[in-house]
């Protein structure tokens, strides 16, 4: 495998952002820099981002007055990233192939990065966009095309989602940043998960909506092969909405576009804290589960394997099979920094790829097989 620019220690103490400039956002935000995520091969991402939140920060977002963490860049995200580089370039002696099933009912096999991101990709809460700028960056590394796409070089296609336009304006310039076309290499969206109470679940569904029709009329892609999220998993009560949002973008497909093995790909980092009273019937179910499962669900938060049973119920839910999982000790040393690799480690962080069955289990899967004008993926409102 390729060997990171910088040592280990310069690595992981290389901060993503410098505190030139500040960030929009009111007095006390934290301040912003620009500097590089070194990935393998002499490449580079480029990032503007805040090294770290200030206590205002923290205390606008207990108060509710604002929300600034997707200004900086994440564990989850670091890890993500060195995932993607290091499943591109394995298969060499200091970087064996990883272990992964590819498939609902298939023993598991190695994985290689085209099976894992075969077509048009979409992440959840990108923030800063790390994440999804490493896999756009990998792809134009590698220079063929997509397996979803092989015709066309669109299939390496981004799109980078949030719901906040601020951050959403700071991945765009970060994407520009690194020599990519808005609207052609990477795409920017604004997106709101799939909430289920009765107050937002029709508001929601219906922004859903809007979303995959605007994607369309501004010529995006109508098949998502992938959908990817790092360190979104911080309350209970974004976990079923993360999951009912991917599977309905991976439920849409263009009859047109070869149906490649479809997946969703969690980041998680460990930071929900335990609830006793739940409203939803997929959380309370999946709780339960998870409880059977492991010797108590931790205390404060929720412990890694707890939280990984909590989701594994909740995706079986939703449309997914058993994922697979890779821990932070499996990425070498020259994609994932020691020290990187030990906090990943210590927080009991993974990367979660769950293979998308549309017959596995989710509710009312009956998407409109013609995704123009009108798609309608029935996200059950």
């Amino acid at each position: 495998g390729g060997a990171m620019e910088a040592t280990d220690a310069e690595a992981a103490d290389r901060s993503v952002g410098g505190g030139e400039a500040e960030a929009p956002g009111g007095d006390g935000f934290a301040r912003h820099g620009v500097d590089a995520v070194a990935l393998s091969g002499g490449v580079e991402v480029k990032l503007e981002a805040a090294p770290e939140l200030t206590p205002l920060d923290a205390l606008n977002l207990a108060n509710g007055e604002g929300d600034a963490t997707g200004h900086r860049v994440w564990l989850g995200s670091r890890l993500l990233s060195a995932f993607m580089d290091a499943l591109m370039h394995q298969g060499t002696a200091d970087n064996p192939r990883f272990g992964l099933a590819v498939g609902p009912g298939k023993e598991t096999e190695p994985l290689d990065f085209d099976q894992l991101f075969p077509g048009p990709a979409l992440e959840l809460g990108c923030g800063a966009g790390l994440a999804g700028l490493t896999l756009r960056a990998l792809r134009r590394e590698r220079k063929r095309p997509s397996a979803c796409y092989p015709d066309d070089e669109s299939g390496d296609a981004v799109v980078l989602t949030d719901n906040n336009e601020e951050i959403l304006a700071l991945a765009g310039r970060n994407a520009e940043l690194n020599g990519f076309e808005l609207e052609e290499d990477v795409w920017l969206r604004r997106l709101s998960w799939l909430r289920t109470d009765e107050e937002h679940r029709r508001q929601d569904h219906d922004k859903f909506l809007e979303f995959l029709e605007e994607n369309n009329r501004m010529g995006g892609k109508s098949t998502f092969a992938t959908v990817f999220a790092a360190d979104v998993c911080y309350s209970l009560d974004v976990l079923v909405p993360l999951f009912r949002t991917a599977s309905n973008l991976l439920l849409v497909h263009d009859p047109e576009t070869p149906a490649p093995q479809k997946n969703f790909i969690l980041s998680l980092v460990p930071r929900v804290g335990v609830e006793h009273h739940v409203e939803d019937r997929q959380l309370a179910l999946a709780l339960g589960k998870a409880r059977a499962k492991t010797n108590g669900l931790g205390k404060g938060i929720y412990s890694g394997l707890a939280l990984e049973c909590i989701l594994t119920e909740i995706a079986k839910l939703n449309g997914f099979a058993e994922p697979q999982i890779v821990r932070p000790e499996e990425i070498p040393v020259g994609f994932l920094p020691k020290e990187l690799r030990e906090e990943a480690i210590e927080a009991s962080a993974c990367i979660m790829t769950f293979p998308f069955s549309e017959n596995g289990g989710f509710p009312n899967p009956n998407p409109n097989p013609n995704p123009n004008p009108n798609p309608n993926p029935n996200p059950n409102p």
